[in-house]
């Protein structure tokens, strides 16, 4: 006999000094089972796109069957949401939830909603426990449809996994990405359970196509997981490729960048930036053959931020 989803939606209270902070859950549970989706979306609060997606997926449950939980927190940093930042505001500690976890009970607002968010996970975590942190390019950036795994632990049960569920995203652009401290993906994949990493253009609005590729992929997923029985199982072919992040080393003015998934050559140009009476300050070079996967679209940048991530094939693992 069919099971309703039942849903329930509550809030984490985060206080730090004098404010109090609400983060956002809705669970959704159907059959019970062993299995849970966890989706975050909006660890940088300029990123709308996988928020909306969250939404649709809820509505989609109130008519079809779900079988386990999904744990979904559509905002995950509300103080930064709320100031339509990347960041947490600067009046509070400027950090970059992102980059917080596991986190810290007593440190600072950031960390302490990383800590809520990763014991969230810790107190609900079941037999067949997965995480999607979706995120987008924000208002700073565009990026291409990137699906991806950190690389730590590649024979490791829940790296496979893992893979699995970066192609039931059924995003083309497979990523590498470096495991790198703090992030979500990384600290889970440490920690025994399989977490994917992806991305959407983003430019800091919220495209149709991007939430429709996140609505579609988290259901995909769920048919991985064997938590939605409905349609048709795809996983994407192709190899997980690493990128090259390239920073900015001067203040300036960008002047020009090519666009997304445009080939690229090795010491051929992506920019040039400017000082701001438009004299030439530096021209940025790709450090390799590919393509470009994300570039800067504000072209006011400082010293030490993002221009462009540049895709670099290696071999299939």
């Amino acid at each position: 006999m069919k099971q309703a989803t039942i849903f329930k939606n509550y809030a984490l209270d985060i206080t730090h000094e004098n404010s109090t902070f609400e983060v956002p859950v809705i669970e959704m549970h159907g059959t019970p089972s062993a299995d849970t989706l966890f989706i975050f979306s909006a660890l940088h609060g300029d990123e709308y796109e996988a928020t909306r997606a969250i939404h649709l997926v809820q509505d989609y449950f109130k008519s079809e069957q779900l079988t386990g939980r999904i744990i979904a927190i559509p905002v995950a940093n509300p103080a930064a949401y709320k100031a339509n930042l990347r960041s947490t505001p600067d009046a509070f500690d400027g950090e970059n939830l992102a980059r917080s976890f596991p986190g810290d009970a007593n440190g600072t607002l950031t960390q302490k909603i990383a800590d809520s968010l990763w014991n969230l996970i810790l107190n609900n975590r079941t037999e067949n426990s997965f995480i999607l942190d979706l995120h987008s390019g924000g208002q700073n950036y565009s990026y291409a449809h990137l699906s991806g795994i950190r690389d730590l632990k590649i024979e490791s049960t829940q790296t496979k996994i893992a893979m699995e569920l970066a192609r039931a995203m059924q995003i083309p652009n497979l990523w590498m990405m470096p495991a790198t401290a703090g992030t979500l993906s990384t600290v889970a994949i440490a920690s025994g359970i399989p977490a994917i990493g992806c991305e959407v253009e983003g430019t800091g609005g919220l495209n149709p196509l991007d939430v429709m590729i996140y609505f579609k992929g988290i259901l995909n997923v769920l048919r991985y997981t064997k938590q939605l029985s409905s349609g048709e199982l795809f996983l994407q072919e192709g190899e997980f490729v690493p990128i090259e992040t390239i920073y900015s080393a001067v203040d300036g003015f960008i002047a020009s960048c090519p666009t997304v998934e445009s080939p690229i050559k090795s010491g051929e140009v992506i920019c040039e930036i400017l000082d701001y009476f438009g004299d030439p300050k530096v021209k940025i070079h790709s450090p390799c053959d590919g393509k470009i996967w994300a570039i800067r679209r504000n072209p006011s940048i400082a010293k030490g931020e993002i221009i462009a991530l540049v895709s670099h094939e290696r071999k299939q693992i």
